[in-house]
């Protein structure tokens, strides 16, 4: 009867820690990054940037390409790095993980 319960039940969400080198842990288990797949908008590698407009323009007036740069910045709060609290789903019916988000505090 529990196993039947089990396959009728969609999967919970899970709360996992990330570890070195990609690895994260949920619970007692450890997965590799073999084992789960990542949202497209995080990022292992500190190496990689992304850069985002910190400010818009006043107007809606044409800008030099320098104007324009000088409003990007590095973001940064996407990375995931060792003691991350990750959100993850494991597939129906798979052995693999869906690495959803990065969980932080409200500010």
């Amino acid at each position: 009867m529990r196993k039947a319960g089990k396959f009728y039940n969609p999967p919970v969400p899970q709360l996992g820690v990330m570890m070195e080198s990609g690895k994260v842990r949920i619970d007692t288990m450890t997965l590799k990054k073999e084992d789960y797949l990542i949202d497209c908008n995080l990022r292992l590698d500190p190496n990689k940037k992304i850069f985002l407009h910190a400010s818009k323009p006043e107007s809606a007036e044409y800008m030099t390409d320098s104007d324009h740069n000088v409003t990007m910045e590095e973001y940064r709060k996407n990375i995931l790095k060792e003691g991350d609290i990750v959100l993850l789903l494991k597939l129906h019916k798979h052995e693999k993980y869906i690495l959803i988000a990065k969980v932080v505090e409200a500010e």
